[in-house]
């Protein structure tokens, strides 16, 4: 186990160290000048140096390379063009929306493709059975970005159901967790359904019903 979770971490290192790499030139490959767009067209000369230096942007781009991947382990993934706030304190504040979606959207998924799941299974080749893959296959046909608008469009602008945006556990939550769980339900439920119909034929399934045990 340790060699196989050691061989994993080894071979994140050169993924990691490609997205790095690609995050860092598409600054400099991206049409548009960082400090004007901090500082914007109306700036001086002068500030629009004055901020150059301060982000090191005036260095040659294999300094600000090297400056940039020294800066990585201890933290500094530099500061963000819009706010001024560091990249990291940017991330951190966002930490705790992210997981609370995250958890949510799970949630979602797994209240729906248990139950479809198993009804798929327990009626195989009969009407539950091919609504449940026509859903599971509509859900994974529509991806997110399309499906959370329509439903922004269908809830909030025309049922006034459901906020279009804002933040917390509540009426907030449910747009964006069901738009990410859909998905995920539509996978599980096909898993849960093969998975289920594979253990059903089973010898111990078939024992303990010719012992006359109740099929649910």
């Amino acid at each position: 186990m340790r060699r196989y979770l050691l061989g994993r971490i080894l071979r994140t290192v050169p993924v990691v160290f490609g997205v790095v790499t690609v995050v860092f030139l598409l600054i400099h490959l991206l049409p548009g000048d960082p400090v004007e767009i901090m500082l914007g067209e109306s700036a001086v000369p002068a500030q629009k140096e004055e901020l150059r230096r301060e982000l090191h942007l005036d260095r040659p781009i294999l300094s600000q390379y090297a400056s940039f991947l020294a800066g990585i382990p201890r933290g500094n993934l530099g500061v963000s063009f819009r706010s001024r706030e560091p990249v990291l304190a940017e991330i951190a504040r966002r930490i705790p929306a992210t997981v609370l979606l995250a958890a949510t959207s799970i949630a979602v998924a797994v209240f729906v493709a248990l139950p479809l799941g198993v009804l798929a299974a327990m009626r195989r080749g009969k009407a539950a059975d091919y609504l449940s893959g026509f859903a599971a296959m509509l859900s994974l046909s529509i991806p997110n970005f399309l499906l959370g608008p329509l439903l922004v469009l269908l809830f909030s602008v025309q049922l006034g159901l459901l906020p279009v945006s804002g933040y917390g556990a509540g009426r907030p939550l449910v747009l964006p967790a069901v738009t990410l769980g859909t998905g995920m339900a539509a996978l599980l439920t096909r898993m849960v359904r093969a998975t289920l119909l594979e253990e059903l034929r089973k010898e111990y399934v078939t024992a303990a019903t010719a012992r006359g045990l109740p099929y649910r």
